[in-house]
């Protein structure tokens, strides 16, 4: 059961204007209010505001407080530190060179380290078949130049110019659309679009909605699940920059995290969150925490719908007859799933 909460919008985008531009804000969204010490997440929605570490109230100026509520919406202040995801040693199936490409396993620029290959696109210019990434996995620095060589598995886990070259550099973006790049195919392997383990062929793509669960496969931690917290805007360095990326927050299914839940981890950067009942593609993994703390345990992902229309590639080859299925994705559309 799902309700809308478009009233919500006009809140958020009050608090972005506000807000966005201080250094020690590191995301604004819609989400799940937390009670206590931050450590118990309740049903009540609110508009959040995460910052880099949180500082006692007494030792902050006036206009330094954040509001507790904006027009009547109540406003937390969740502390978060959002970071790229560089490598980790993951199980050696998904580092080798893979027979057959698929979501799931090592890839990267031939100067990089490691991500995920999150998904087999469709170019819808060439009609050619591509990889989709992250931009810090295929790209990762300037000056990178279109036509640079992708390789499986990626340098950090082997990958050598002459032998693992699979693609090459098609086009990217780094901003408020998302971490994403996309690799054109070289045909020197068979391809598949089911995700690695799970066997799910990511078709179609949506928004995503407060409270579903969702599962992606990468490169590091495998299969893993995780409830959408938050949906709206985080803040990552790039180096020096500082970039505003929407997109959407995961964390532990089970509040509080018990049992230590790996939901990601380095290496994992470029995996697709996907609906795994329906197996619609709701996002693309491009951060996480940076605390050992498993009550710290969280994700963020970029709309996929929106990365697929700003690098104009498909899930499925179009015929000359067919749109884009890719859809505008704003925080009016949020809605909410029930949680326990």
């Amino acid at each position: 059961m799902t309700a809308a909460i478009p009233e919500l919008q006009g809140v958020y985008l009050k608090a972005i204007s506000a807000y966005s531009q201080r250094g020690n804000v590191t995301g604004i969204d819609i989400g799940y209010k937390y009670s206590g010490l931050g450590d118990r997440r309740t049903k009540q929605i609110s508009v959040r505001i995460h910052v880099d570490r949180k500082i006692p109230v007494s030792e902050l100026e006036a206009a330094e407080l954040f509001p507790k509520e904006i027009e009547g919406i109540p406003v937390d202040v969740i502390e978060a530190n959002y970071k790229t995801h560089a490598v980790a040693t993951p199980p050696r199936a998904r580092l080798s060179a893979a027979a057959t490409i698929q979501p799931g396993v090592s890839i990267a620029h031939f100067k990089r380290s490691a991500g995920t290959i999150g998904l087999i696109v469709y170019d819808n210019a060439t009609r050619r078949p591509c990889l989709l990434s992250n931009w810090h996995v295929l790209v990762g620095k300037l000056p990178a130049r279109i036509g640079d060589p992708i390789l499986q598995p990626g340098v950090s886990d082997g990958g050598e110019l002459l032998r693992h070259k699979v693609a090459t550099l098609e086009r990217y973006i780094l901003d408020q659309n998302g971490d994403a790049a996309i690799a054109s195919l070289t045909n020197s392997r068979p391809f598949q679009p089911n995700q690695l383990e799970s066997g799910v062929v990511v078709s179609r793509a949506r928004t995503p909605q407060l409270g579903e669960v969702l599962e992606k496969s990468g490169r590091t931690t495998g299969i893993t699940q995780a409830l959408v917290d938050g949906i709206g805007r985080y803040f990552v360095r790039y180096g020096t920059e500082r970039v505003g990326i929407d997109g959407f927050k995961l964390v532990s299914v089970q509040d509080g995290n018990p049992g230590n839940q790996e939901i990601s981890a380095k290496g994992d950067s470029g995996s697709c969150w996907y609906d795994p009942a329906s197996a619609e593609g709701v996002g693309l993994h491009f951060a996480g925490e940076t605390d050992a703390n498993p009550r710290a345990e969280y994700a963020l992902a970029c709309f996929l719908p929106r990365v697929l229309e700003a690098l104009n590639v498909s899930l499925v080859l179009l015929t000359l007859e067919q749109p884009n299925e890719a859809e505008a994705v704003a925080v009016s559309s949020v809605a909410v799933s029930s949680v326990a």
